[in-house]
């Protein structure tokens, strides 16, 4: 996916601009951007420092729902053997309003679906006006549920700016070249994935299961021109 990058738009995007390879990245301490994103090796990165508020708002700012974040984490056992400087797909779905705004509503969701089991509908609508993070620990933060990925306890929400404290040394957005209206059919799809589980065998046929780079498979394959 992240190859084919003529296929998505990266003209206004923070990461990537149209004249350069923007990539934020954590290292020794520091948090900058280094250009050329694809000649990064997994040893050119250790999880020291943090992106800064700026990088974070900056990020926040441009991002739509839809889009796709690719991260890098150090210090995984899959580091080791799957390929490429990113190793982690996620995306973005903005908040409650922001998805209202892009066409996520029962209308749609009808238009573009009628085999939803009983009572699917219902979930689906639900988690379209979910705002937080649900049951956050003593002592957390309340965070906005503004990213959907598929992780090893399955696909869940999360919160773009604690994953950028926790867990990111660098990433990469990519904006699909679709239609408004593929658009919204892909986020629909994705938000259909809500619940499911990991798919630890990494078997991109069987959407039983899935693994993160699964989720934006399905929803995005066969939308504008590309096609996996």
């Amino acid at each position: 996916m992240v190859g084919e990058i003529e296929k998505f738009n990266t003209s206004q995007l923070p990461i990537i601009s149209s004249t350069q390879t923007k990539c934020y990245f954590r290292q020794n301490g520091y948090c900058g951007s280094i250009h050329h994103c694809r000649h990064l090796s997994p040893q050119s990165v250790r999880a020291v420092g943090k992106f800064s508020m700026e990088q974070k708002q900056d990020v926040l700012r441009r991002l739509e729902p839809g889009d796709c974040v690719f991260t890098y984490t150090a210090g995984y056992a899959s580091d080791v053997f799957i390929p490429g400087a990113f190793k982690h797909g996620i995306t973005y779905v903005g908040s409650p309003m922001d998805r209202n705004e892009v066409g996520l509503n029962v209308d749609n969701v009808a238009r573009i679906y009628d085999n939803f089991p009983e009572g699917g509908v219902e979930t689906l609508l639900e988690n379209f006006k979910l705002e937080t993070l649900p049951s956050p620990k003593i002592g957390e933060d309340v965070m906005d549920a503004d990213v959907i990925e598929a992780v090893a306890e399955g696909v869940i929400f999360n919160n773009l700016c604690h994953l950028m404290d926790t867990h990111v040394n660098r990433l990469l957005v990519l904006r699909p070249r679709i239609s408004a209206a593929e658009r919204t059919e892909a986020l629909i799809s994705t938000f259909r994935f809500l619940g499911d589980k990991y798919d630890f065998s990494f078997n991109f046929r069987d959407v039983s299961a899935v693994v993160c780079t699964e989720v934006q498979y399905h929803a995005l394959d066969g939308k504008g021109d590309i096609s996996f």
